[in-house]
């Protein structure tokens, strides 16, 4: 009469420490106790269904946070892909409007020194030319006396090469000065233009 109650009470012992699959073997003659092996091992056939029912979803449950992770960080990545495009976009349209001003003066200065530059060293040119010529073909005399013809019945030479000389080196006087103030913006604006792509690199290593 004992021995299935002991029998029983392995059972019971091994179920709770997870032996889900063990059975409680008994036999009819063993009357009531038989049925309550049956219904002891019925019992633990649910326990293992129910525990492989958990596990199902808990591997389940599993996948399902995988995804929600790997959906999450692709979530972040199109965030911050976004973020980067706008601040991209932001700093486009920062760093272009001192590149336009950068344009625009460096195009002046080509244009201004191609259009007022170039007569100018042509009538220096045209100048020391005669004048080597004249000092080649009759010395330091032969030079002052070309200077001192009157071309036409006009001034002498040597006034109209003072003139030209004296137009010429207030033109450069006055080119240097504008050419000072175009350089000083230059250089301003490309600080200006270094600034912003340095807060960007800033930005992007804070975040």
């Amino acid at each position: 009469f004992v021995a299935p109650i002991h029998r029983m009470i392995e059972f019971s012992r091994r179920v709770k420490q997870g032996g889900l699959s063990e059975r409680v073997v008994s036999s009819p003659r063993e009357g009531e106790l038989s049925a309550l092996a049956a219904d002891l091992n019925a019992m633990a056939e649910a326990l293992e269904t129910r525990d492989a029912a958990l596990a199902q979803r808990g591997r389940e449950l599993g996948e399902s946070l995988a995804k929600l992770r790997s959906t999450q960080e692709e979530l972040l990545r199109s965030t911050r892909m976004a973020s980067v495009g706008e601040m991209a976009g932001r700093t486009a349209h920062e760093v272009l409007n001192p590149m336009t001003g950068i344009h625009c003066r460096i195009t002046k200065m080509m244009k201004y020194e191609g259009s007022a530059m170039e007569p100018n060293v042509d009538t220096l040119r045209e100048i020391a030319g005669a004048w080597r010529a004249a000092f080649q073909d009759g010395g330091i005399d032969g030079l002052m006396r070309s200077l001192a013809e009157s071309p036409a019945g006009g001034p002498p030479l040597v006034q109209e090469d003072l003139e030209n000389l004296e137009g010429i080196a207030a033109y450069l006087s006055g080119s240097h000065h504008e050419r000072s103030a175009d350089l000083q913006f230059l250089i301003r604006e490309s600080d200006r233009v270094v600034h912003i792509v340095d807060g960007m690199r800033s930005l992007t290593r804070q975040t």
